[in-house]
C-alpha cells in the first residue's frame, strides 16, 4: 500500500495524482478537510483509476497521513500485491430511509464482490448511525464485523461529505466492504475507548432516541452533574450547549465482557434541555445502564497505538497498512498532541502505509462468541488495519 499526500497550503489549482505508473490500485481510502477541492480530486482519481472503487469521508480540523497530521487530504492505495479487493456504495438519504438503504448497499457491495464481504468500513454524516448498521446487519446477519466514523468539519456547521468515486452526499453515507483475494491476506478491526470509569453509575429510566429524560427517576442532567462535580451547573437553569464542557467526562455502557474485561461504549452529552434532559450523540433506551467515564489528555494519545494493538490481538501479520478513526470532541482536547497521535499510530503499525480521519461518531465491533455487535458510539477510535500472514518459521 502507499499514500498520496496533499497539502492544502501546497495546491495550486487541480490536485494531480500520479496516475498509474506504479501500477493500478485496488481500491482507495480518502479523507480530507472541509475546504479541500475534494470533487476535483475525486475527479482525477475517476480518471487516473476508472475502475478502482473509492471511499472517504471529510475531517474535523485535518488529516493524518502516516506519522502527521495535516492540513489538506491523504488517500491510501491498496496494491495489487496486498491480496485484497473491495467495493464500494453510496447513498443519499435522510434518517427516515437510513436502514433500508445500508440493506440496499451491503445487497450491491456482496454482489460487487461476489460473496459477503470479510470487513466493511462505513462513512456516514451525522444523526442516524445506528440505523445505518441495523440496515447493513439485516443483510449480511450477526458476522457483518464493520468499523468506520462519520464526517466531520471544522465547527460543526453540517460542511462534512462522504464520497465515493462516484458520487458526494452531504447527507447520507458511503460504505465499503473488503475482502481477502488470496489466503495470506489478513484484515484486523479495533474499537476502543480510552476513558476510565468511575464509580458513579444508574439505569435510565426514560429515554427517547438521542435524549436521555431519566437516570434512576431523576432528571438526567441533575444526575450528571452530580456526578461530574457540578460540570454543567449554570446550563441546569435554562439548558445550553455542553459540548466542550463534557468531552473528557463522557458516559459509558458495558457492552460485553471480553477475557474479564468491560468492553465500553461511550456517549458524548453535548445538550442540556430545559426540562433537565441530556442530548447525546447516540441512541439511549431505557433500562441501559450508564457511568459516568473520566478522560485525560495522555491516554488519549496513546490509545492511538493501544486501538492497532487490540485490533491485532495475537496475530502476527506483516501489516501493509491501515486506516485510523480518531474522535473530533477527544482531539479538540489534545489539538496540540495531533502530531503524536499520529506518529504513535504509525508506530504501532510498524510504519505501514496509513490515513486517518477525525470524526463525529465512530463506529465499530464488539465481539461476542460468534456474534458481532456492531455499535456507534463517541469520544472513541476505530482502525482497519491489512496485512499478510507470516509463513510459519522453517524448523
Amino acid at each position: 500500500m502507499r499514500v498520496e499526500t496533499y497539502l492544502s497550503s501546497e495546491l495550486r489549482g487541480r490536485p494531480k495524482l500520479d496516475a498509474a505508473k506504479r501500477g493500478l490500485p485496488r481500491f482507495g481510502i480518502l479523507y480530507a478537510v472541509e475546504d479541500f477541492p475534494i470533487d476535483a480530486l475525486i475527479e482525477d482519481f475517476r480518471l487516473a483509476f476508472p475502475r478502482t472503487p473509492l471511499i472517504g469521508a471529510t475531517s474535523f480540523r485535518g488529516v493524518f497521513s502516516g506519522p502527521r497530521f495535516i492540513r489538506g487530504a491523504a488517500l491510501l492505495l491498496a496494491e495489487d500485491g496486498d491480496g485484497l479487493t473491495g467495493a464500494t456504495a453510496l447513498r443519499s438519504v435522510g434518517a427516515t430511509g437510513a436502514r433500508l438503504a445500508a440493506a440496499s448497499a451491503a445487497r450491491e457491495l456482496r454482489a460487487a464482490l461476489g460473496h459477503d464481504p470479510d470487513m466493511l468500513v462505513l462513512h456516514a454524516t451525522p444523526g442516524f448511525e445506528e440505523a445505518i448498521l441495523a440496515g447493513i446487519v439485516d443483510v449480511l446477519g450477526a458476522s457483518a464485523e464493520v468499523y468506520g466514523g462519520s464526517a466531520g468539519d471544522d465547527s460543526i456547521a453540517s460542511r462534512w461529505k462522504v464520497f465515493t468515486d462516484k458520487d458526494t452526499a452531504s447527507e447520507g453515507f458511503a460504505l465499503a466492504g473488503f475482502s481477502r483475494r488470496v489466503s495470506g491476506a489478513t484484515l484486523h478491526g479495533g474499537f476502543l475507548g480510552g476513558y476510565l470509569p468511575t464509580a458513579k453509575q444508574g439505569v435510565v429510566t426514560r429515554a427517547t432516541g438521542r435524549v436521555m429524560h431519566e437516570i434512576d427517576g431523576e432528571p438526567a442532567a441533575v444526575v450528571y452533574n452530580r456526578w461530574s462535580g457540578g460540570l454543567i451547573t449554570d446550563e441546569l437553569r435554562a439548558g445550553g450547549n455542553v459540548l466542550l464542557k463534557t468531552n473528557l467526562h463522557p458516559l459509558g455502557r458495558v457492552v460485553e465482557i471480553h477475557s474479564g474485561v468491560p468492553q465500553r461504549l461511550l456517549s458524548h452529552p453535548f445538550e442540556v434541555h430545559p426540562d433537565g434532559s441530556l442530548a447525546l450523540f447516540t441512541d439511549v433506551a431505557a433500562g441501559d445502564r450508564v457511568e459516568l467515564l473520566i478522560g485525560t489528555a495522555e491516554p488519549l494519545v496513546t490509545r492511538a497505538g493501544k486501538v492497532a494493538s487490540r485490533a491485532i490481538g495475537r496475530a502476527k501479520p506483516a501489516l501493509t497498512g491501515g486506516l485510523l478513526v480518531y474522535c473530533g470532541g477527544s482531539l479538540a482536547t489534545v489539538l496540540d498532541r495531533a502530531d503524536h497521535i499520529a506518529a504513535t499510530f504509525s508506530a504501532a503499525i510498524g510504519g505501514a502505509a496509513c490515513v486517518g480521519v477525525v470524526s463525529f461518531g465512530e463506529q465499530g465491533c464488539f465481539t461476542a462468541g460468534k456474534t458481532k455487535l456492531n455499535r456507534h458510539g463517541n469520544l472513541m477510535c476505530s482502525t482497519v488495519l491489512f496485512g499478510r500472514q507470516l509463513a510459519p518459521a522453517a524448523l
